[in-house]
């Protein structure tokens, strides 16, 4: 490849990567476990956009859908009356074109 050529590779590449934003925070949205006790926990959810809160329990190897809710924008998420000896995730699917931005998800979780 000639020297000419690995330039233009490397200018596009460059261009893709700051299209794409991957060269910075792709996005505001942050999930993160704020509290748990012996029957629930509380998730802190950060974005300026809509999203689904989902809580899973892990059944015989496989996550079921225990519970969905929606919201926009910050907040705070908790579930209740949970058993202690399960474990749990909790997926939140963002309203975002960004495939990095869609989605942010905690597992194992367990009180």
């Amino acid at each position: 490849m000639s020297w000419i050529n690995k330039k233009i590779v490397l200018s596009l590449t460059a261009l893709l990567i700051a299209y794409l934003g991957y060269g910075q925070s792709p996005c505001g949205n942050n999930l993160k476990l704020d509290n748990k006790s012996d029957s629930n926990f509380t998730v802190e959810i950060k974005t300026n956009s809509a999203y689904t809160c989902e809580l899973y329990s892990l059944i015989n190897g496989e996550y079921e859908l225990l519970n969905s809710v929606n919201g926009y924008g910050n907040g705070l998420k908790s579930f209740n009356d949970l058993d202690n000896k399960m474990i749990y995730k909790v997926l939140v699917k963002f309203d975002s074109t960004n495939p990095l931005c869609e989605s942010r998800q905690l597992s194992g979780i367990t009180l």
